[in-house]
Formats: C-alpha cells, sequence, structure tokens
C-alpha cells in the first residue's frame, strides 16, 4: 500500500491475482525463497500439513483509486508512506460474474453486491482469527454511496457485528468445540474464543470474527466493474517499507 507500488510496476488493476505481472511476481518468488532459507521451511519438518498449501502464495498492490482511506492508513502509517502489509489466510471463493467486463447494466451489482451477502459469505469461514474482503474501486464506490460506508471502519464495524454464530453453532463446530475444552491451556484457544461467551445461552448470537473489528481486512483492488471476493485467516501484521529505504 503507498506509493511504492507504482513506483516498481507492481499490478493493482484487472486481473491482479493471477500471475503475470513481474513486480508482483518477483516479491512473491523472494518471499518464497527466505521462507525456505531463512525461516526453515522444510517439508516433514516445519511444514507438516496433510496437503499443504503454497504458503507465500500472491503480492498484489492496493489500488489508489479506492473511496475510502488506504491500507496504510488503516495500519497506522501515513497516507503518503509506503507499507507492507502481510496477511496469512485465503480467498476461500469469489463470485460468480467477477469476471464480467463493466457494462452499462451490470446485473452482478444487484444481484449480489449487498452487505447482507457479503455477511452470509463471511458466515461460511472456517478461521476466525480474521477475515479480508476483496472489493474492486466501483463495488467500493457503490457500498459507500448506496450503503452509506463513508469510512473503511465502519463497513468494519458493520461485518463484526454482523457476522455471527450463535454459541451453539460455535459449540458444536468440532475444532471450536476443542478449542473450547482446551482454552484455559491452551494458548491459541484462548485467542480463538473469548472466555466471556462461554457460559452465554446456546442461542445466543456472538462475533464470529473473535479479535476486533480491526482484523476485517478491506482491500481495494481489481479494474472495471463489479466483483467481490473474501477469505478467512489470521492477525494480519505491517511494516513500514520506507523506513527500509
Amino acid at each position: 500500500s503507498g506509493p511504492i507500488a507504482k513506483e516498481i510496476g507492481m499490478n493493482s488493476g484487472i486481473s491482479f491475482l493471477c500471475p503475470s505481472n513481474p513486480a508482483n511476481m518477483s516479491i512473491t518468488r523472494a518471499a518464497t525463497l527466505m521462507g525456505i532459507n531463512l525461516a526453515g521451511c522444510m517439508i516433514g519438518a516445519t511444514t507438516i500439513g496433510r496437503m499443504g498449501n503454497n504458503i507465500w502464495g500472491l503480492t498484489f498492490a492496493e489500488n489508489e483509486n479506492t473511496p475510502w482511506e488506504g491500507l496504510n492508513v488503516d495500519e497506522g502509517y501515513g497516507a503518503d508512506e509506503s507499507a507492507l502489509i502481510g496477511w496469512g489466510g485465503f480467498v476461500q471463493l469469489t463470485p460468480a460474474c467477477s469476471g464480467n467486463v463493466k457494462t452499462p447494466t451490470n446485473l452482478f451489482e444487484f444481484q449480489n453486491s449487498s452487505p447482507e451477502h457479503l455477511v452470509a459469505a463471511l458466515r461460511t469461514c472456517t478461521e476466525n482469527m480474521g477475515a479480508l474482503v476483496l472489493f474492486t474501486p466501483d463495488t467500493a464506490k457503490v457500498w459507500k454511496e448506496r450503503y452509506g460506508f463513508e469510512t473503511m471502519q465502519q463497513l468494519q464495524n458493520y461485518l463484526y457485528d454482523n457476522v455471527t454464530w450463535t454459541c451453539g453453532e460455535l459449540a458444536s463446530h468440532y475444532r471450536f468445540f476443542a478449542l473450547k475444552l482446551e482454552a484455559e491451556r491452551n494458548p491459541r484457544g484462548s485467542r480463538m474464543l473469548n472466555p466471556d461467551h462461554l457460559d452465554l445461552p446456546d442461542d445466543a448470537p456472538v462475533p464470529f470474527i473473535v479479535r476486533g473489528p480491526e482484523t476485517i481486512k478491506i482491500i481495494v483492488a481489481g479494474g472495471d466493474g463489479f466483483a467481490w471476493g473474501w477469505g478467512s485467516g489470521w492477525l494480519p501484521a505491517s511494516t513500514s517499507i520506507d523506513k527500509w529505504r
């Protein structure tokens, strides 16, 4: 996020998730090599997932046409300061029609682009430490003008308050049920469950994103037209790039 993205030619527009931009892919490759050679990424030793994942999967830039403040500001940096934001997670699904080019009448906008649809989508996440929301610039502008989300923080707060599970649903989820049993002696369990929620009745709604609205990261990127995607994952981390230049 910030001026450096344009300086080095990163892609923040059409097909920003695709492996075609030299700057995006070079940064991803460098991170992969650092993970292998510096962080000790070794199959069977430090990576022991049943299926595994690509770990350092994607690098892309935030689109400067966002109607909200940039991610650099959201992370506490200046508007003209370049920042690197790392986020561990995955995009679970991009809604149908996300590849549509912009047309005078885009049915996708009316059929799928609403706060209620996004709330329903985020309720399907399998991790509750944080969430990722991807908006194209046109989608973000519609959400600001039509739905009244003047700031990114307003949307974060809305999603935190409305993406809820009942205590009974959490208890029936095999993973969260196990963490509930281990909450007192399992540090990871205590991070994923709010102890105040343990004694509530089964029908009591509680926020699913347990660590707070600031862990719901909203990124504006992509080409013209209406599309959005979402994912779940873990707490983001950031650093100033300018301090290293």
